[in-house]
């Protein structure tokens, strides 16, 4: 059982990762107003709008995230926008870990959240 955690939490965290950029997204549409999902990569969490707290990631993992480079928000930070009319600036978050992989795709045009493994 303890060979199975890690990956678990992986998995676990990509699904809520990919479950808070859809809150966003919801957000955005229902408020009229834009929404950001924005990660560390170096602290290793991420934070949504409008809630003000962070969601940490495992220690064990790896990230790497893919944005428009206006979303850039420093070494190893970006965001990824969610507008009113549902688009979005898109992206790309993969996490790595216990030889698992996820990668949350958002579609620019839709906004559209999916995970593949």
């Amino acid at each position: 059982m303890d060979r199975l955690l890690p990956g678990l939490k992986i998995k676990a965290a990509s699904q809520e990762m990919a479950d808070a950029m859809r809150f966003v997204r919801s957000w955005s549409i229902a408020q009229g107003d834009e929404g950001l999902f924005t990660l560390d990569l170096q602290q290793k969490h991420y934070a949504i709008s409008p809630r003000k707290r962070t969601y940490d990631l495992p220690e064990s993992s790896e990230m790497t995230l893919v944005s428009a480079d206006d979303e850039q928000q420093g070494k190893g930070q970006g965001c990824i926008r969610f507008f009113p009319d549902g688009s979005s600036s898109g992206g790309r978050v993969i996490l790595l870990g216990s030889g698992k992989r996820y990668q949350i795709d958002v579609d620019w045009l839709t906004g559209r959240v999916t995970v593949a493994d």
